[in-house]
């Protein structure tokens, strides 16, 4: 998953030819063309995830050791920006770099990507059950056979990703 560096950031690296290090040390599959479908290869690293084995986020705050963009903002909004205490949630992983067990959004980091994907998992899976129960009504049209194809792509890409989320949390929690 890369490097830490002074910055709370993982170095970008691509290591789409194969070779290179992903979640927890496994080695990682080349990238997957599935052609218009997009397939975020886990191995990568891209400039709003920040991710490393000790965390998540980067660190663009004024008093830390990385980018200081907070630095550009307002002194009020900077002030907000700066102190995770009072930075609205969606912005924390943006403006700062939390280990996978500190808790943001009342839970360790970890433990909330894999609830929050656990769920988005379920929802993906219901809005497919819904989509075949159309079959008696559409099943002629090509076009409900191309929607289902997609269903089936995605929760199989969020099931890769949710074992790889699982073994990862397994590991950090010592399970």
């Amino acid at each position: 998953m890369g490097q830490d560096n002074p910055y709370g950031c993982a170095p970008k690296t691509n290591y789409s030819d194969g070779g290179g290090e992903g979640p927890a040390g496994a080695t990682c599959p080349p990238v997957i063309d599935h052609g218009n479908h997009y397939w975020m290869n886990p191995c990568d690293d891209y400039d709003f995830s920040n991710y490393s084995k000790a965390g998540l986020g980067c660190d663009r705050t004024s008093r830390g050791v990385g980018s200081r963009m907070v630095d550009t903002y307002s002194p009020a909004l900077a002030e907000i920006l700066d102190d995770p205490a009072k930075i609205p949630e969606e912005l924390t992983l943006f403006f700062h770099n939390k280990r996978w067990t500190d808790v943001v959004g009342g839970a360790p980091l970890l433990e909330r990507i894999r609830a929050t994907h656990a769920a988005a998992l379920a929802d993906v899976a219901a809005m497919a059950a819904t989509w075949d129960a159309l079959e008696p009504h559409l099943g002629a049209d090509p076009r409900w056979a191309g929607v289902r194809a997609r269903f089936l792509q995605q929760r199989n890409d969020a099931a890769v990703f949710s074992d790889t989320i699982l073994s990862y949390y397994a590991q950090l929690s010592g399970l």
